[in-house]
């Protein structure tokens, strides 16, 4: 999936638009989706009736049924997940498969949370797992607190669970609460070392902090060199700093590039440093190098 972004005031309604390839069908069905698609989303988010509506009637279609569907948010759903929704074994289930499909489609994934809401009230574990794994993944922290909360209790024994779980509790700053649903966490998720060791060094423990750190790195963690990097450039290993400072580069991570520039600059190697605060910004760390400052 491309990569989500949290919006504070997106409305979306809850309708399905239903399109038949019998063209007298289409204007009458327009008309509902127009009407359907003008709805207040808390209205829709209270009731959830328009996809138990929905799926109630794809669910009564025969096997010959050549309805063409497609929600709200403009997702087509393909004739084998309609064969799916028929085949599942309760309305839940159903509503599970839906959110899932509509979540992961670009277009579609402020309605797919929707739906997912609407699966995990009807009773849907697989729902509820899903719908905090989703809230977690675009930053939506602390609506998926109480969701994975929820899951850990029909799983407890779920890692995955605890360090989604974790992760949401440490953005929100709940360190203490984090610690231990990351360290069961990071039995399957490598990339929950950085935040617990952040939480470690926030209670003043370095000696497990560099050695998260490092295990990061080994792990090839996503942003681990850099801070691996900061952490030998602080106990004054410049060369082996830079390493992992060029490590986190070929990585794609922008920062790295401009702590290697800063420690080139510091080491009086400028036309080098130079180089690499101009790829920094190319890369994303928009921060002003030590040049741009003195000429302000």
């Amino acid at each position: 999936m491309d990569e989500k972004s949290q919006t504070s005031n997106q409305t979306r309604t809850s309708a399905i638009v239903v399109i038949r390839q019998d063209e007298r069908h289409t204007s009458g069905l327009r008309g509902e989706y127009n009407a359907l698609h003008g709805r207040n989303m808390k209205k829709a988010r209270s009731s959830g009736n328009d996809y138990e509506a929905f799926l109630r009637r794809i669910r009564a279609m025969g096997p010959d049924d050549r309805t063409t569907y497609i929600t709200a948010s403009r997702v087509l759903l393909p004739q084998v997940l309609v064969h799916e929704l028929r085949a599942a074994e309760d309305l839940a289930t159903a509503m599970y498969v839906l959110g899932a499909h509509v979540w992961s489609e670009p277009a579609g994934e402020f309605e797919g949370l929707e739906i997912l809401r609407t699966a995990a009230s009807l009773g849907s574990a697989e729902a509820t797992r899903s719908l905090g794994d989703a809230l977690n993944w675009i930053g939506l922290y602390e609506e998926s607190v109480p969701i994975l909360e929820a899951a850990l209790r029909s799983d407890p024994g779920d890692p995955r669970l605890h360090g989604l779980l974790g992760l949401s509790l440490y953005e929100l700053h709940l360190e203490k609460e984090a610690q231990p649903h990351l360290r069961i966490g990071l039995r399957v998720d490598s990339s929950l070392a950085i935040p617990l060791a952040h939480v470690r060094r926030g209670v003043g423990d370095e000696a497990e902090y560099q050695k998260l750190i490092l295990e990061a790195v080994q792990s090839q963690v996503y942003g681990a060199h850099v801070l691996a990097g900061n952490l030998l450039a602080e106990q004054g290993d410049k060369d082996h700093a830079a390493d992992l400072y060029r490590q986190g580069i070929t990585s794609g991570d922008a920062h790295s590039a401009y702590n290697l520039a800063c420690l080139l600059y510091e080491g009086g190697k400028l036309d080098e440093a130079r180089d690499k605060f101009q790829l920094a910004r190319e890369m994303g760390d928009l921060r002003l190098s030590p040049f741009e400052r003195s000429e302000s």
